[in-house]
């Protein structure tokens, strides 16, 4: 039915969230990503200092913030991400700093939403997103994603535009 439907997705969207964002959620696996200084991300943080707080802000959000620290460069890295508990959305910034004396090795490849979305033998995904920026008004978007195809949904790090993306399965949830 598609109340049951939508129930599995919320239930599967919450999933997705605790473990990327929740108490238990590892700190050398979120879903982003970046390279600094011709390293990957899944290299560069295992030098960091890593720490994670969660806090409630009121009874429908909590704040989440993945925190890296590198020593010997100063670079830090922040996500701060608002969960939001009626509604199974979450939303994150990441920001940069140099924290350090000296310049910082190069930041490139900014992704952030690096993530993998598996599916049902059956069904497709349609990816919704929206792309806007202060100077311009959001623009919905959708496409469909085939089984073992590839979408990149993605803003330039540099770009004032910003972008949002959330994943449905047709038939499988409801509002879709």
């Amino acid at each position: 039915s598609p109340a049951s439907s939508a129930a599995t997705a919320e239930i599967e969207a919450a999933g997705w969230i605790r473990t990327r964002f929740g108490a238990d959620a590892k700190l050398d696996a979120p879903p982003f990503s970046f390279t600094y200084g011709g390293k990957s991300f899944a290299d560069w943080v295992k030098q960091c200092d890593a720490t994670k707080e969660h806090s409630k802000l009121d009874e429908h959000r909590t704040r989440h913030v993945h925190a890296y620290s590198d020593p010997q460069t100063g670079l830090t890295v922040r996500c701060e991400a608002i969960e939001y508990h009626d509604f199974p959305i979450l939303e994150w910034t990441l920001y940069f700093k140099n924290a350090g004396a000296k310049d910082t090795a190069i930041l490139e490849d900014i992704q952030p939403l690096d993530s993998r979305f598996e599916r049902p033998e059956q069904g497709e995904f349609l990816l919704h997103h929206h792309r806007g920026s202060s100077a311009r008004p959001a623009i919905p978007l959708w496409r469909i994603s085939s089984a073992g195809s590839r979408s990149r949904a993605a803003a330039s790090a540099w770009s004032v535009d910003t972008e949002a993306v959330s994943v449905s399965i047709p038939n499988q949830s409801a509002g879709r």
